[in-house]
């Protein structure tokens, strides 16, 4: 009896990954940067929280998640997260 070979192909787009990527650190910056103008901010320490986790799900190929984590640490100090498409 065979045994069937299933073989899964990736569908995954290399530059759209790249492009989030790049988002991800463009994010972490930004957090960076919003810490900086108000470092006494009561809300820096969950920033933080959020920016690292966000950079551990970036890091480990969960760009999606990863983003959304900046996004929220960004809205937590007042910031408005920089998205351009260019």
């Amino acid at each position: 009896m065979a045994i069937p070979l299933i073989v899964i192909w990736s569908c995954a787009n290399p530059a759209a990954a790249a492009g989030r990527t790049e988002l991800c650190a463009r994010l972490s910056r930004q957090v960076d940067a919003a810490i900086q103008q108000n470092p006494k901010a009561p809300q820096v320490a969950a920033a933080r929280a959020l920016q690292r986790r966000g950079d551990r799900l970036c890091a480990i190929q969960k760009q999606a998640q990863g983003i959304r984590k900046h996004a929220n640490a960004l809205r937590l100090l007042g910031a408005k997260p920089a998205v351009d498409t260019q």
